[in-house]
């Protein structure tokens, strides 16, 4: 369920467009499946798709690019000092 949170915020987010843009084309469209699924709710539509590789590999490759993305707003945020 913390993955579909992950996913349903992300989706939300400011970020989305710009790391889907970076993600290679296959795990992009996969953002949007999962995207639509969310905004549809058919979570176990997307359970299923979260759990097989393909999935794995999007949280993470997600996972590292929030990580860096958020990290770097924080630092041009500290830099405003």
């Amino acid at each position: 369920a913390n993955r579909l949170n992950f996913l349903a915020n992300f989706s939300q987010s400011s970020v989305f467009n710009q790391v889907q843009n970076s993600l290679p084309p296959a795990q992009q469209q996969m953002m949007q499946q999962v995207a639509q699924m969310l905004q549809q709710n058919q979570v176990s539509s997307l359970q299923q798709l979260l759990s097989s590789e393909q999935g794995e590999q999007l949280i993470r490759n997600l996972t590292q690019m929030l990580s860096t993305q958020v990290e770097q707003q924080q630092f041009r945020a500290l830099n405003v000092w």
